[in-house]
């Protein structure tokens, strides 16, 4: 796949290794939460290369990721840690995201993402400049800004309709998709019960090997 010219740069910020995933911390051990989150992230990024050839950026204060952004020649590029919001915020700020003058944020938890749907989402960002992927829990599933600074990121609860209402509120165009593999991340058991929309390749081998602890 050739590069696109103007191709956004594409932004997977993930916690450090040690604290991520803590909500599952009563069912699995760390060792495992760890095994986890390298086979969400590693499913994350592949569906996220397989569409995108342009700059990718995995955004850690954990440098125990370096491995799996080297497999899909992306950055790591180190935060301080201190959050989410401020994780994205540095991120678009940095030298990759000016070059490419756009950016889109795909966490890394996003374990059913399919090629396809990260396509649609940088298809609209090349005719608006704030694209919302909104989650069934009303988070956002894939956020993409048109310059980078369009408007500020704000994950949380209801951060959807607060990234929506920011770009109206700012006269942004706006397109908000319903993309099936992008509206259920992975915080509980549940999550990673469910058939539909199926998990990627490695976090389903993650879940295989485990499915009686899992149940419980």
């Amino acid at each position: 796949m050739a590069t696109v010219p103007g191709a956004p740069c594409v932004i997977v910020p993930v916690q450090a290794l040690a604290s991520a995933k803590s909500r599952l911390a009563e069912v699995l051990t760390d060792r495992a939460r760890a095994d986890l989150v390298l086979a969400m992230l590693g499913d994350v990024l592949e569906a996220v290369r397989a569409a995108h050839d342009g700059p990718l950026l995995l955004v850690s204060p954990d440098e125990q990721y370096e491995p799996a952004a080297a497999l899909v020649q992306a950055t790591l590029l180190a935060d301080a840690g201190t959050g989410y919001n401020e994780a994205v915020r540095f991120a678009l700020v940095s030298a990759e995201v000016a070059t490419a003058g756009a950016a889109v944020v795909v966490p890394a938890d996003q374990a059913r993402a399919q090629p396809a749907d990260v396509r649609a989402a940088l298809d609209a960002l090349a005719t608006k400049e704030v694209v919302v992927v909104p989650s069934l829990d009303a988070g956002t599933g894939l956020l993409g800004l048109r310059p980078p600074d369009a408007i500020e990121p704000a994950y949380g609860p209801d951060s959807a309709v607060a990234h929506e209402d920011a770009a109206r509120a700012a006269g942004r165009s706006v397109a908000v998709l319903r993309l099936a593999s992008l509206e259920r991340d992975v915080d509980t058991v549940g999550d990673l019960a469910d058939a539909e929309p199926q998990l990627g390749p490695r976090t389903a081998a993650f879940v295989a090997a485990r499915r009686e602890l899992l149940a419980g």
